[in-house]
């Protein structure tokens, strides 16, 4: 038998050349497709496939090959243990003749039956797949609660929504029992009051800190920290251009001096909004610029991002926060991070006495449940969530309203069935 491997564009190009080549009874013996070229993941993906044709040399017949195993058997020791028969490996191949496109019209319809029969195999196959996740899917919820089972569906369907909106499932199960406590027999069949006592509890557990207010007498002074890529100046712009428009007096200052475009970045935003701007080297001259700013409302602070496992970053940025005795600090979160990096990031942060939890970048992601895990595990309130790019618009005060909106919205809906989330009061 003779093997060549062979690769194309496409499989039917694969199959082409494998049919030039070889003819028609040449058989596939493995498919699969690869990334080819210097790109890495980058490249192009192309089809392998490995076919081969038997070479035409006749092969010993059955009676030569037994009476090549007598001999040997007669010429071995008597005292030499026999070796256990080998298990035979079996090769599945499928005939190039069979596949779609064969150049035969009659091997293609004597074999059309055979097809049908190979289809309908396939779908019987891909329903015990899918039948066989499910029940997977299933085990798993119960090793994790034994008693969803005696809920009524729409508090067992709820529960495995949350849950798929990583809400952690001790949380989910606390939310589902209460209101299994809370409603009837008759009332927990019904989704709809099922939601509305839901978004009840939700607004509820989730904390905001209302409108930001000047400080008759001296200015409010807040801070952004987190790590690297959440979006902190942009936030900053976008708040400095909103306390402008309700006639609030601000200055900015940064303390960001590591990021080589940080400084120019913020001084463009505070050219177009007419703001003063000052760049603190050291936690002094950060106590002095807010001295004076003394005539300002609000002076917000820019700070460099910092990988949460820095502890020697981490001490800096809380030398330069505490250098302010009265003053708000807002944890910075990506909202489309992951869970256990934003529980990671709150816990390291905490050396930094915080005041509450901003989230950005709201719009980049279609999972909500990790603000939920991480306002009950903080217990700080969400202050500001942003939504887009767009300065100074895409900001909203956080309301739990719209947080609880956003959680039941996106548990009843499909992935990319809805545009990204449009919060009430944005500007």
């Amino acid at each position: 038998m003779r093997m060549k491997k062979y690769q194309a564009p496409s499989m039917n190009e694969a199959l082409a050349a494998i049919r030039a080549e070889m003819g028609p009874n040449a058989v596939i013996l493995h498919s699969s497709e690869i990334r080819k070229g210097p790109l890495g993941l980058l490249s192009p993906t192309v089809v392998e496939v490995v076919a081969a044709i038997d070479d035409g040399r006749p092969r010993p017949s059955d009676a030569d090959e037994s009476a090549r195993g007598e001999t040997r058997t007669r010429a071995a020791p008597r005292d030499r243990p026999r070796e256990p028969e080998r298990p035979r490996r079996e090769v599945t191949a499928v005939s190039v003749s069979n596949l779609p496109g064969s150049s035969d019209p009659g091997r293609a319809r004597r074999t059309d039956g055979s097809d049908r029969d190979d289809v309908g195999a396939l779908r019987e196959m891909q329903r015990n797949v899918r039948e066989l996740r499910g029940a997977l899917s299933q085990l798993v919820q119960d090793a994790q609660w034994p008693g969803m089972r005696k809920l009524a569906p729409p508090l067992a369907d709820l529960y495995k929504r949350l849950v798929d909106q990583e809400v952690e499932s001790e949380l989910a199960q606390s939310l589902v029992t209460t209101i299994d406590g809370e409603l009837s027999l008759q009332a927990t069949g019904d989704r709809a009051i099922v939601l509305e006592t839901l978004g009840k509890h939700l607004r509820r557990m989730l904390r905001t800190s209302g409108p930001l207010k000047a400080s008759h007498g001296e200015p409010v002074v807040l801070f952004l920290v987190g790590p690297t890529g959440v979006g902190k100046t942009t936030t900053i712009a976008k708040l400095a251009a909103n306390l402008g428009v309700e006639r609030s007096r601000v200055a900015l200052v940064t303390c960001d001096t590591f990021r080589v475009a940080a400084v120019p970045q913020l001084k463009t935003y505070a050219d177009i909004l007419r703001v003063p701007l000052a760049v603190a080297y050291t936690p002094n001259e950060l106590t002095n610029f807010v001295g004076d700013f003394l005539d300002r409302d609000f002076i917000i602070v820019d700070t460099p991002g910092r990988g949460q496992r820095n502890r020697d970053q981490l001490e800096e940025l809380r030398r330069f926060v505490l250098a302010v005795p009265s003053r708000r600090a807002f944890l910075t979160v990506a909202a489309g991070a992951r869970y256990r990096d934003m529980l990671d990031v709150a816990r390291c942060f905490g050396v930094i006495p915080f005041d509450g939890l901003l989230m950005t970048k709201i719009d980049e992601t279609t999972t909500y449940g990790p603000i939920l895990n991480l306002v009950h595990h903080t217990g700080k309130p969400i202050t500001f969530l942003t939504n887009g790019q767009n300065v100074p618009r895409d900001i909203v005060q956080a309301t739990s309203s719209a947080l609880a909106d956003l959680i039941v919205d996106s548990a009843y809906r499909g992935i990319g069935e809805a545009p990204a989330p449009q919060l009430a009061g944005a500007r």
